[in-house]
């Protein structure tokens, strides 16, 4: 038995629950720091939500709305996500080859199986292939960027990349591949209907992780940030405290048992540096021909 999914009821459903996302986003861009890439990931939520709206527009709207300009910006919004890893974990990717593909993708390949191939499988494994592409690009970001700095990988963002990796690229073989050729998107089927809720369910999981990268972050600053001030501090009680000092060279001894000039021991434990030259009393004692202090 077939489980029967209205698509336009379904995509006016993903457009609210992206628009939340989308401001849940946007009001923590404003309300905590953030690093390089969560901008690209509030734009990038930003075009998937009016994707999804003017999916749900479908045949109230033109064609022109619905189809070429909302796979175009879904297609943009999958390359900002990546886009925002990529400049999370700073790593540099060829931008103009990325915008180029885009501007390609969305002006000329997509209005070609649209309006003269007119091939809805073929528009469908295109989409999935181009999500899929970009959302694998996030994953392998991910993983590379916690190799290289040998940190701890964020296992949740990067299984819910992963899933959704799977599920667009089931939803473009199914339809490349399929003897049943689709004449009208909103008719396709409950498989579709199937991948498009799963693809919001991860899409919720996905903004959550991205989140949650970017607290990680900002908590490992913090951390290093409270270390250095409990060091400063130490040091600052150090040289507060009883110095045992060598009553004849004036050695200094630290916590280790070791004896160092008492220079060396300051110039180490805070920000003074140190100038040699002689006092009046020892130039008039030790270089009594020289006048060092005569005017």
């Amino acid at each position: 038995m077939e489980i029967y999914f209205n698509i336009r009821t379904l995509a006016l459903a993903l457009f609210a629950i992206y628009f939340t996302l989308s401001i849940c986003m946007f009001h923590y861009l404003h309300s905590r720091k953030t690093y390089l890439g969560f901008t690209a990931w509030v734009v990038g939520m930003s075009c998937m939500t009016i994707a999804a709206l003017l999916l749900g527009l479908r045949g109230v709207i033109p064609d022109i709305f619905t189809v070429i300009i909302a796979n175009g910006m879904g297609a943009t919004s999958f390359f900002l996500i990546y886009y925002g890893f990529s400049s999370f974990v700073q790593e540099k990717i060829n931008l103009r080859l990325h915008i180029t593909i885009i501007i390609i993708y969305s002006l000329f390949i997509f209005p070609l199986v649209t309006s003269t191939l007119v091939n809805l499988n073929l528009r469908i494994f295109l989409v999935s292939f181009v999500s899929g592409i970009y959302l694998f690009l996030c994953a392998t970001t991910l993983v590379q960027s916690a190799r290289r700095r040998q940190v701890h990988l964020n296992q949740f963002l990067f299984i819910t990349l992963m899933l959704l990796v799977v599920v667009r690229f089931s939803r473009g073989i199914y339809f490349l591949f399929t003897s049943h050729n689709v004449s009208e998107y909103m008719g396709a089927g409950s498989f579709l209907g199937v991948m498009t809720l799963l693809t919001a369910i991860l899409t919720i999981s996905l903004v959550i992780g991205m989140m949650q990268l970017n607290t990680e972050k900002l908590e490992g600053e913090h951390l290093v940030t409270i270390n250095d001030l409990r060091t400063a501090l130490d040091e600052i009680k150090t040289l507060r405290g009883i110095l045992p000092i060598c009553s004849y060279c004036n050695n200094i001894r630290d916590a280790n048992g070791q004896w160092n000039r008492i220079e060396s021991y300051i110039a180490k434990h805070s920000e003074a540096e140190f100038s040699h030259s002689i006092c009046q009393e020892c130039a008039d004692k030790h270089f009594p021909d020289m006048n060092l202090y005569d005017d």
